[in-house]
Parts: structure tokens; sequence; C-alpha cells
């Protein structure tokens, strides 16, 4: 069961994801993508320590297996979240990460995939 304090720390870390798709006065996650959900990982886990990440994955993860679950995104996303056990030398990883193959104008491209990949195991 959820605590009440556990509920306010999951809705304060996925707040900035779920405002990237305010429309208006209304939420539209219909069209959320793999790629959203990696883009948001990594500039989380550039903004924030290691504990407060694992935080934001745990709540995004548990949005994310909602939303599928209540049929409001089509398919699941929550294997475009790593695990909270990924993020043991995440930042060391991203940081070594060399940018210049990455897709032009995205947040992710192959070598910054290939470091969460590598960071999974």
């Amino acid at each position: 069961m959820l605590t009440v304090e556990s509920a306010r720390v999951y809705v304060t870390a996925i707040r900035p994801f779920v405002e990237r798709f305010a429309v208006g006065d209304r939420v539209d996650l219909a069209g959320v993508t793999a790629a959203d959900v990696s883009a948001f990982v990594l500039a989380e886990a550039q903004r924030r320590q290691g504990t407060s990440v694992c935080s934001v994955v745990t709540a995004l993860r548990s949005l994310l297996r909602f939303l599928h679950l209540e049929g409001l995104i089509e398919r699941s996303l929550t294997d475009a979240v790593p695990g909270v056990g990924a993020w043991r030398g995440f930042r060391d990883r991203l940081n070594a990460v060399s940018w210049s193959g990455c897709w032009p104008g995205a947040i992710g491209g192959p070598g910054v995939v290939a470091a969460i990949s590598r960071s999974c195991y």
C-alpha cells in the first residue's frame, strides 16, 4: 500500500514529466513515446542526485504502468525507464559518453543509449 508521503514524493517527482504534455487545461498523455520517457529520464539524471533520480524512475515507472493498464497509453513504456539498480555509476557513464554521435537536435543518441544499457548490468 502506498503511504500518503510516498504518494506526495511520486507526484512531485513526475510532475515535470506530466507537465510536458499539458495542452491548455488538460494533459494529453496518449501520444507519449519511449523517446519522451528516455529524454525525461536523461534530463532528470543530469539535474538530480542519485537517490533523487531513483525516486523519479520509480514514480515514472508506476505512472506508465498505471496509464497502460487503464488504457490511457496504447503500449507499456516501462521498459523505457531504467531500473533503480541501473543508477549505480550512471552519472559517470553519462559524462563519459561522446555526444558527437547523438542524433541532431535529440537529447539521446546511440552513445547515450549504449551508456544507459551498459549501466543496467
